[in-house]
């Protein structure tokens, strides 16, 4: 017996076909009528059409390159907390899975899966995230942590208990 989630899945997989199968006939009746035609442009369009139609990646393409960019980020970002202290270390993950939202959403507009109008609306919602920070100055930061960690005790030995 099938489970409900199979079920679903393969009538999703059908859908697809479907959907390709009607945009296929589509290109091609396009093909026969400029075919027909005398007028060049028109001929010349549509063959235009018929070859963008085929350029968008699959997918699964998309999905896997998506995973890739994922499973890169994960360390990038264990490794920004692990060697940056504070603060500093929780920016660069953000800097970094900014980044990959940012490619994961255009890898989706690119496949045709995600629209334009979309895609901006995530460009706009990292943006806001970033101009909402305060404008920092790298050396200074890295003085003051460097200033932070390097105050002691008399006999040389941090205290980290002030």
């Amino acid at each position: 017996m099938t489970s409900p989630k199979m079920n679903q899945a393969a009538s999703a997989h059908n859908e697809d076909e479907s959907l390709n199968a009607e945009a296929h006939r589509q290109v091609m009746e396009l093909l026969k009528l400029a075919g027909k035609s005398n007028n060049r442009a028109i001929q010349q369009a549509a063959i235009k059409i018929a070859q963008n139609r085929g350029s968008r990646p699959s997918a699964t393409l998309i999905m896997v390159l998506g995973t890739v960019v994922v499973v890169a980020a994960v360390p990038a970002g264990w490794y920004a907390l692990v060697h940056y202290p504070g603060t500093l270390g929780w920016e660069i993950t953000a800097v970094v899975f900014s980044a990959v939202l940012i490619i994961i959403a255009l890898y989706a507009l690119l496949s045709g899966n995600l629209s334009q109008t979309n895609f901006l609306q995530i460009i706009e919602m990292v943006w806001a995230r970033f101009r909402n920070s305060a404008p920092c100055s790298p050396s200074k930061d890295i003085a003051s942590l460097h200033a932070q960690e390097t105050v002691g005790t008399e006999d040389g030995t941090n205290d980290s208990s002030s």
